[in-house]
């Protein structure tokens, strides 16, 4: 006797097999299934589902089960969304479920999602937290990157780039700097070696429009072409020591010299030489040049230069 279509054979008895089975063995185990629906596996039943259920997709006529931790799923290799606790991991056209990212990707919104280029751990997607092995970890602003090489301005220490002092463009540690940025110059102060803002030549000038007042006479017009910017800080409270003035003839003069900056003019001094206890006022001839000690704040050849008033 054999059973007819959505039955099963069981000790001599035509059993029913599960709905929309077409045909089964047993009562849990169907093997081909109505129009429309799918075999379905789950542990030792095999049932005909019209819907394929969460964790299954659909292929020839069967739900296959996605793989583990899917909670959907397109295909053998490609999830779509996981299980409570994990995150979707895409590598290549694989999208599997992890519990835990792998290194070299980060968790976000339940996904695992690629670190910047040569990372081996971040926190997100422009921080990175190690290097792949020979990179280095830079910090600009808010982003961190792993380079091989560091840029200008940074130095290697302990596998990051840390920065040089202001307004380096090369060093070999935080207190040795090997090259300036335009418009600064190396200046050392003991072991530290830094930058110091420079300008060309200064062009120190000299006029000779002088006049007497009582014993004294007043040079009206030394000027410099243009101070550093390390110069005119703090209102430029250097500015009346930044000359120096010495006698060239007649060094045993007796005479007080005094040089003032006169504000907001371009860098015009006065220098008056007060003549004590002076009948007449003598034939002198002086020397007007940069302060040596600012000389961190100008360049050698701005040093070098000097100028020479005479009255005779």
């Amino acid at each position: 006797m054999s059973c007819g279509v959505g039955f099963y054979r069981f000790n001599n008895q035509c059993l029913p097999c599960l709905v929309n089975c077409a045909v089964c063995s047993s009562a849990t185990s169907c093997t081909s299934c109505a129009t429309a629906y799918s075999l379905t596996t789950i542990g030792s039943t095999v049932s005909c589902e019209l819907n394929c259920p969460a964790g299954f997709y659909r292929s020839n006529n069967q739900c296959l089960p996605c793989l583990q931790n899917c909670a959907a799923c397109v295909n053998g290799v490609t999830c779509t969304s996981c299980s409570t606790g994990y995150a979707l991991l895409a590598i290549g056209s694989v999208s599997t479920c992890e519990i835990n990212c792998p290194a070299g990707t980060y968790r976000s919104n339940n996904q695992c999602l690629s670190c910047l280029a040569n990372c081996a751990a971040c926190s997100s997607a422009t921080t990175c937290t190690s290097c792949q092995n020979g990179y280095a970890l830079l910090s600009v602003g808010s982003t961190v990157t792993c380079e091989l090489n560091c840029p200008s301005g940074y130095y290697r220490l302990n596998n990051q780039c840390l920065s040089c002092s202001p307004n380096c463009s090369a060093c070999s540690s935080v207190t040795l700097c090997t090259v300036c940025q335009t418009g600064f110059s190396l200046t050392t102060a003991g072991s530290v070696v830094s930058c110091v803002a420079t300008v060309p030549p200064t062009g120190l000038r000299l006029t000779l429009r002088s006049f007497v007042v009582g014993n004294s006479v007043i040079f009206q017009g030394v000027s410099i072409n243009q101070l550093p910017a390390a110069v005119l800080q703090n209102n430029c409270n250097i500015c009346n020591n930044l000359l120096l003035v010495t006698m060239v003839i007649n060094p045993a003069i007796n005479v007080v010299t005094t040089v003032e900056y006169i504000s907001n003019s371009q860098y015009w001094f006065l220098i008056e030489f007060r003549f004590v206890n002076a009948a007449f006022i003598p034939a002198f001839e002086f020397k007007v040049q940069l302060n040596p000690i600012y000389a961190n704040l100008f360049t050698p050849q701005d040093m070098a230069q000097n100028v020479f008033g005479r009255i005779s």
